[in-house]
């Protein structure tokens, strides 16, 4: 996928927002098409992950332990994929929209 592309499809914040959100080989190695079902997949992989380690791990003592801290970090990023998997829906469809009116006009 190139930046260039994704810019003139989404726009700037949000392409740098998907590039930002993914390693450079997954940007290098996915299409634009497959964002939303990868953003969709990480989501589901994170809060797999948040459930399991939620019961797995045991509690501690303290206002806010280790284990609070680690399941808020993948709380946080089973959150995010879920908002770029909805950002990047939306964009793709006010640009599958822009195209069709273009097409009509």
């Amino acid at each position: 996928m190139q930046i260039e592309e994704l810019s003139s499809r989404y726009g700037a914040y949000l392409s740098e927002m998907v590039r930002q959100s993914l390693t450079l080989e997954e940007f290098s190695r996915l299409e634009i098409e497959e964002l939303v079902a990868y953003f969709e997949l990480m989501a589901e992989r994170s809060y797999e992950e948040y459930r399991s380690r939620k019961d797995m791990l045991p509690p501690e003592n303290g206002p806010l332990s280790s284990k609070d801290e680690y399941l808020q970090i993948l709380r946080r990023r089973w959150q995010q994929a879920e908002e770029m998997a909805y950002a990047v829906m939306t964009a793709e469809k006010n640009y599958a929209d822009g195209q069709n009116r273009a097409m009509e006009a």
